[in-house]
């Protein structure tokens, strides 16, 4: 039986969540603004274009920055702009799509490479919720080099045993191929990816909340304290394949 492939249009934009920096911005310059003339001397006017500089602009930025960008994927291909002209792909175009992490905070990026050496890069940080497009493009990039979503780096696929630590905790995590252990600082716990259960992973904006890895066995949890831990997160997206992923 053929597989029913998806003919709706998913559609990619930066979260709406720039808008409360527009909305700060603009409740200071009004504040200010009101000050000002409640003074009974007019301002010098580099007071007045200092505002427009801190305020006025960021938050007429932070608009363009959610309005602008956009990704748009359908069942003939790409069309995307970041703050430049549209460009457009089709999905036979796409030549290999992959992960890395970010230096800069740690999240996931999602790339997609082009036959004509063209690249399109979506951080997890910046751009709304991208399960849906990671699945669309497995469904439909179907000439692209992998099978599915690969965890990359400078050298390619990241492969081979990774140490993740704490700098002053006894507790740490190890992770390959074939598994994952955890040193709660007595116990050596050992788990097949078949045998992860779910990730419960809040995305704290303010990185305060902790994940939760459960297995059939054991759990044990981490936060970004944890030297790696996006890399973790991701080697747990990328090898557990019956794993559930919550963000609660």
């Amino acid at each position: 039986m053929q597989t029913q492939r998806s003919t709706h249009t998913l559609r990619l934009q930066p979260p709406k969540s720039f808008l409360s920096i527009a909305g700060y911005c603009l409740f200071f310059f009004l504040i200010f603004v009101f000050i000002l003339q409640s003074s009974p001397s007019s301002p010098p006017s580099w007071v007045l274009l200092l505002l427009i500089l801190t305020l006025l602009f960021p938050a007429f930025l932070s608009v363009v920055c959610v309005f602008y960008p956009t990704v748009l994927a359908d069942e003939n291909g790409l069309r995307w702009r970041n703050f430049g002209r549209w460009q457009s792909a089709r999905w036979e175009d796409v030549e290999d799509y992959f992960f890395t992490i970010s230096k800069n905070d740690g999240r996931p990026v999602s790339w997609l490479r082009f036959r004509d050496g063209r690249t399109l890069r979506l951080s997890e940080s910046y751009w709304s919720d991208q399960t849906a497009f990671r699945a669309l493009v497995v469904e439909r990039a179907t000439q692209a080099k992998p099978s599915g979503w690969l965890l990359r780096g400078k050298e390619g696929t990241i492969t081979g045993r990774h140490l993740f630590a704490y700098k002053k905790r006894s507790d740490y995590f190890e992770a390959d191929e074939s598994g994952i252990w955890y040193f709660d600082g007595h116990t050596l716990h050992s788990a097949a990816w078949s045998d992860v259960l779910t990730l419960h992973d809040p995305q704290d904006i303010f990185r305060r909340l902790p994940a939760t890895l459960e297995t059939n066995d054991w759990s044990a949890t981490f936060s970004w304290q944890l030297k790696g831990s996006a890399l973790l997160r991701e080697m747990v997206r990328q090898y557990a394949p019956h794993a559930s992923f919550l963000r609660l």
